[in-house]
């Protein structure tokens, strides 16, 4: 089942590499001109709450750091401890960083998690693609909008996405880039993963428990190996409720439960269709290359060898994107464009990596031809809008997407006119 990593370092280390200095550049460039918005400064406040403090009682964080913050924490006991709407998975992962150097520690952080990511995201494609159409996937959604701004943001998607990888690159039976752990240890680290994704978001918990199931139904875990896997989400789960009660006193933050209205399964439709299509905060107007993973997931259905990787995929996005498309806050907020799909967009890196390996001849260079130019497309919009981030790659739920607004004097055509608006007038 597995393979030395030291054998294949080089499978590692050239895309870890590669997303390293990417994701470095684009913190350099993007510290100074945009702030920490919309749940990341709630994040970096319970970063410092736990170094300082040890607890996640974040009063005296809001008191003298961001007195001018909406609160995102509840006195659920009215004593005045205020405790955290977010899990702590992702502030334990930043607070080394932050301890070190602030923001800038944190979001270095950030950088290497992603990079990781990176390097494991092509290693999984190798295991179904050939090498170069795995590099065209994987570079075409690495360096495009909105997975490259995921980098340098402080959000549990890109977190969660990379732990959800994890899970399906070890308890998968490629042969080309083998797995790095075998024996008890890959099914510790199995249930290590596994353990830690509601720690990133309670979204995570419904494709965690998918996984679980794949991973015990694929693998059949005996004995010792059985234990090593069952015992960490055990034990993170036995935590985590122990967490939620002393904070909460419930499982379920009572907000979750209070609030009418979270969910919205009457207008789930129209709001999935606008997390592909809409021109704030749809995915497709930013990254149109994506619009070839279905496709890939045809092709990859109507071959017998990747029907079960297919079904796979399509599981575990499904678990993350409808829940997504039913809740209140869809688009995310003030935030970048598709910010609600991130934690499952990397699993379709591998049906368009699959449709760019299948023709051969003139028909596969026409094919990359065309998704060399989508892609092209992405990176100019990424690029445009990194010019100035705050004002083109930030949306406010208006139905004008700001970067089209931007972008129309230089075209001569008004773009927001053009595309799909799905929160205009309200």
């Amino acid at each position: 089942m597995g393979t030395s990593i030291a054998v294949r370092w080089r499978d590692w280390l050239r895309p870890f590499l590669i997303c390293l200095v990417a994701g470095t550049a684009l913190a350099l460039h993007w510290t100074p001109l945009q702030a920490p918005v919309g749940d990341e400064p709630h994040y970096l406040l319970m970063a410092d709450s736990l170094l300082r403090d040890g607890d996640l009682d974040l009063a005296n964080q809001y008191r003298t750091l961001a007195p001018e913050l909406d609160l995102h924490a509840q006195d659920y006991w009215g004593d005045g401890r205020l405790y955290p709407m977010h899990q702590p998975g992702v502030p334990a992962l930043i607070a080394p960083g932050y301890t070190l150097g602030g923001r800038g520690g944190a979001t270095a952080v950030m950088v290497l998690v992603w990079s990781g990511m990176g390097a494991l995201l092509l290693n999984w494609l190798r295991r179904a693609v050939a090498a170069r159409a795995a590099w065209l996937a994987w570079a075409g959604m690495m360096f495009t909008m909105p997975m490259f701004l995921f980098a340098v943001q402080f959000y549990s998607d890109m977190v969660g996405a990379a732990l959800m990888l994890f899970i399906l690159y070890l308890s998968g039976r490629g042969d080309g880039a083998g797995a790095p752990l075998a024996g008890s240890a890959r099914w510790l680290a199995l249930g290590v993963a596994l353990g830690a994704l509601p720690w990133m978001e309670e979204k995570f918990a419904l494709p965690g428990l998918f996984l679980g199931a794949l991973v015990l139904w694929t693998g059949r875990p005996r004995g010792r190996d059985l234990v090593a896997f069952l015992l960490p989400p055990l034990v993170m789960g036995v935590a985590f409720a122990a967490m939620q009660l002393a904070m909460y006193g419930a499982l379920v933050e009572p907000w979750r439960v209070e609030t009418p209205g979270l969910w919205r399964w009457d207008r789930a439709p129209r709001q999935a269709a606008a997390l592909w299509f809409d021109q704030e905060f749809g995915l497709l107007p930013y990254a149109p290359a994506y619009a070839l993973a279905l496709p890939g997931l045809a092709l990859m259905f109507w071959r017998r060898e990747t029907r079960a990787l297919a079904a796979q995929v399509v599981a575990v996005f499904t678990l993350v994107f409808i829940p997504a498309a039913a809740w209140f806050d869809w688009h995310g907020g003030y935030s970048v464009p598709a910010r609600e799909m991130v934690g499952a967009l990397p699993l379709l890196a591998l049906p368009i990596g699959a449709l760019l390996d299948a023709p051969r001849g003139w028909l596969r260079w026409a094919l990359w031809a065309g998704y060399g130019a989508l892609v092209l497309w992405a990176v100019f919009v990424l690029l445009f809008g990194l010019e100035y981030p705050a004002f083109r790659l930030y949306n406010t739920a208006d139905g004008y997407g700001n970067l089209w607004q931007a972008l129309s004097p230089h075209v001569g055509r008004d773009m927001a006119a053009l595309l799909p608006a799905f929160l205009r007038g309200g």
